[in-house]
């Protein structure tokens, strides 16, 4: 199980104040499970920067299709604008 925490304010808007304190934030940073496992494997000889230089760019590369594939899909019509979605 890898419990997260949102680090960032739920919203980008300026402005916008993030109500969280500051420690709150920073005492989840340290528990960072993909930082975790990252030390986990290392020190297990599981990884090294090589490897994980190799997993950064496969997982940018699969970013930048979505990216690309979604800028270059055409909008939904409005009337299938809540289709797939959970709650309207």
């Amino acid at each position: 199980e890898c419990k997260t925490y949102r680090w960032r304010a739920h919203t980008e808007r300026k402005g916008q104040a993030d109500p969280r304190d500051a420690a709150e934030i920073e005492a989840w940073k340290r528990k960072d499970p993909i930082a975790l496992l990252e030390r986990r494997l290392r020190e297990q000889g599981e990884l090294d920067d090589a490897g994980l230089q190799m997993m950064d760019r496969d997982i940018l590369g699969g970013i930048e299709a979505a990216v690309a594939f979604a800028e270059a899909s055409p909008f939904p019509l409005p009337e299938q604008a809540t289709d797939d979605v959970f709650a309207v």
